[in-house]
């Protein structure tokens, strides 16, 4: 029997991601990435729960698994082997989430941080803001001229976040999202101020994580356990298509 279709692109992906193919393939993959934007956020997905993966588990990488995440990847082990052990990796996190502390207090020095809290409490001087009666793709391209990086903004409905306001704050903004709690979500944007970074710190109620890479520095604050944060934060980290 041949191998699943889905399967194989799956695979290949995945091997895209990971660099694991051959200077012509990756160049192939490349060009088929720049013309579908399905392919390309599947990718950005991607490459965000690595880069979450490696950052933020990495410490743990020599430490044993215990034998109840183990035992079910063993029975596996020949079938889907790629996809097996990166779902083994994410379990792993998963069952070791609540127990790992995300590095140390970063309010007080962090620049991205200390502008996301301001913009959060209504602070910084409001250049702009974005009339959400237009449709997405001007109200895309408002925020993408803004930052001179191109954005989406992200989509969070299928969380249960509505959209509630796009503020600029000159090369900066604020993105605000509610649920039907009336509980705020909130992303700021900013320009890149180094190399590329995850940092997941916990401030009383409030998660605050912060994704950077070569272009951008964005900065998520909400009220909400940890395990929420990060769902939310690999699922805007996508949609930007940062």
């Amino acid at each position: 029997m041949g191998m699943d279709p889905e399967q194989g692109r799956q695979d290949e992906i995945q091997a895209f991601v990971d660099d694991e193919l051959d200077s012509q393939a990756m160049a192939a993959f490349a060009a088929k990435v720049g013309e579908s934007p399905t392919l390309a956020r599947e990718v950005a997905r991607l490459r965000a729960d690595k880069l979450l993966l490696k950052t933020v588990y990495g410490p743990l990488a020599d430490q044993p698994i215990p034998d109840r995440l183990r035992d079910p990847f063993r029975r596996h082990r020949d079938r889907h082997r790629r996809s097996v052990q990166f779902a083994a990796a994410t379990a792993l996190a998963a069952g070791l989430a609540l127990a790992v502390w995300f590095g140390p207090g970063i309010l007080g020095g962090d620049v991205v941080v200390r502008e996301a809290l301001a913009a959060r409490q209504g602070g910084g001087a409001v250049t702009n803001q974005v009339a959400l009666t237009q449709p997405e793709a001007e109200r895309d391209a408002v925020i993408s001229a803004a930052l001179s990086v191109p954005l989406k903004v992200p989509d969070l409905a299928r969380w249960g976040y509505q959209l509630v306001a796009i503020t600029l704050y000159g090369p900066a903004a604020q993105i605000s999202y509610r649920d039907a709690a009336g509980k705020q979500f909130t992303m700021y944007l900013r320009h890149s101020l180094g190399a590329d970074r995850f940092d997941l710190h916990q401030e009383g109620h409030t998660e605050i994580c912060v994704w950077q890479n070569a272009e951008l520095a964005v900065a998520m604050v909400g009220e909400m356990s940890a395990k929420e944060m990060l769902k939310l934060a690999s699922s805007s980290y996508a949609d930007l298509s940062l």
